[in-house]
């Protein structure tokens, strides 16, 4: 009895293996083929569900890595807000530092301070004023007439703005306009006053 029960088969492949052993050669190659066929049908389905976990592990990794980036670009800004105080005097001492360019003869460095002191402040004349004359001085003559255009709504009687306004129109051939605004500039910027003497050596 004991030796009957130490024989007893293992495993269900035990089983199947004695019984092959009697069985007809034919019949015992279809069931090796079979199970050759289960072993990889098992096979395939085991590394399709290791395919998908991996891409499910991706989806999410990427979702988060999403979210995170969202989550920082919403992040408020450490530095605090300026007053409207210290935008104007942060805007006047571009303005002061735009024109020390200038006069170095850095234009287009001087051109991003104005344009900076105008976007802290779009209510600075002097500002807009600078951006205009280094506009004017790059070639750039329709910005330039936008931004006197500027200055002088916020300034009307500003006499670097309507110097640079004559001046402009001065370079375009239109004397008339240009002799409009040198005349209302003249009393106070005496940079007009050449403009002016040119366009009566122009007009004999």
């Amino acid at each position: 009895m004991n030796d009957q029960n130490a024989q007893l088969p293992n495993s269900e492949e035990d089983v199947l293996n004695r019984a092959m052993k009697r069985m007809d050669p034919i019949l015992q190659a279809s069931l090796q083929r079979d199970q050759k066929r289960r072993r990889q049908k098992l096979l395939t389905i085991g590394v399709a569900l290791m395919a998908t976990v991996s891409l499910i592990a991706l989806f999410a990794w990427g979702m988060m890595t999403a979210g995170a980036n969202a989550t920082a670009r919403n992040q408020p800004d450490d530095k605090p807000a300026l007053t409207p105080l210290e935008r104007t005097e942060k805007s006047e001492s571009l303005v002061t530092g735009g024109w020390k360019l200038r006069q170095a003869g850095k234009n287009d460095e001087a051109c991003e301070l104005f344009i900076q002191a105008v976007e802290l402040d779009s209510r600075n004349e002097n500002a807009w004023n600078g951006l205009g004359w280094s506009y004017f001085n790059r070639g750039e003559l329709s910005k330039a007439q936008d931004a006197f255009e500027h200055c002088l709504k916020l300034s009307p009687k500003h006499p670097a703005a309507l110097n640079g306004m004559g001046q402009l129109h001065l370079s375009k051939g239109d004397m008339k306009q240009a002799e409009k605004y040198l005349l209302r500039a003249a009393p106070k910027a005496s940079a007009a006053w050449y403009g002016l003497a040119v366009i009566y050596l122009l007009q004999g």
